[in-house]
């Protein structure tokens, strides 16, 4: 997002002035924030991202507001990051490592269809609610980036409007948890997008699924039952397992991500 005035808030102070965000770190975490937080690696992530956010976001089909030839540079500078610097904190690896594969989803949104959705065969349940989860979080983005160029938001304003896309950007991260899973292919978790999906949502509706997976073993004795039910149970057990240790990353992941959402330095 770009300047305006009264709604800067810079990284190097963001943890002084958000002390609700760090209220569950330590101060050693604290420290080690604040230092990524003013590193040179992370002023170019956030210029990144940054210089994306006002852009109009594709409609998926047709066309797209970054070239695929600027989306792949773009790509190649983030994954080029913190190459040279080894985080010892476990959350806040985990923490970087989401908010820089959140903003490689970002770039391959605007410039390129997602190859899963042009396939004969039904694409995974991620893929679908990841893709419109993405167009809805860059609709927001272009949206606010507007108003604050436009300087038609207050600071309260801007920090509530921030809030609902931190909260977004959680989301993205907990599909990527998902994903990396691998949250059983042939077992089609009934899960659907709507503009109100939260994180609360999303786990209620694959428990859900989960259940009904139970369900369906449960009626068939062990050499009756199609193998990939049990399988996905035993996958749905893992997911839980690193839900948890995303748990543990999530306030120092939203205090990166409070930081990268500002409105401009």
């Amino acid at each position: 997002m770009k300047n305006s005035g009264s709604l800067v808030v810079t990284g190097s102070v963001l943890l002084s002035l958000s002390s609700a965000l760090v209220a569950e770190t330590t101060d050693t975490e604290t420290t080690d924030i604040r230092m990524l937080l003013e590193s040179e690696d992370w002023a170019v992530l956030k210029n990144i991202w940054q210089s994306i956010d006002s852009l109009k976001p594709s409609d998926g089909y047709s066309s797209f507001p970054v070239s695929i030839k600027k989306g792949d540079s773009l790509l190649a500078v983030v994954n080029s990051l913190f190459a040279g610097s080894v985080q010892q904190n476990p959350e806040i690896r985990t923490s970087l490592s989401l908010i820089r594969r959140v903003t490689a989803l970002r770039l391959m949104r605007l410039s390129r269809i997602n190859p899963a959705l042009l396939t004969r065969m039904m694409p995974p349940w991620t893929d679908t609610v990841q893709d419109q989860l993405l167009f809805n979080f860059e609709t927001r983005l272009a949206s606010l980036d507007s108003l604050v160029e436009e300087e038609e938001v207050t600071p309260v304003e801007f920090a509530a409007a921030r809030q609902v896309l931190v909260e977004k950007a959680e989301l993205l991260a907990v599909l990527q948890v998902i994903e990396a899973t691998e949250l059983q292919p042939y077992y089609r978790f009934d899960v659907k997008y709507s503009d109100r999906m939260s994180i609360d949502l999303l786990l209620q509706q694959i428990k859900l699924s989960y259940s009904a997976v139970l369900d369906t073993v449960a009626r068939y004795s062990p050499e009756e039952d199609a193998g990939f039910y049990r399988e996905a149970a035993v996958q749905y057990e893992a997911f839980k397992k690193s839900f948890e240790d995303f748990e543990h990353t999530e306030p120092i992941l939203r205090v990166l991500l409070t930081d990268i959402l500002e409105a401009g330095v």
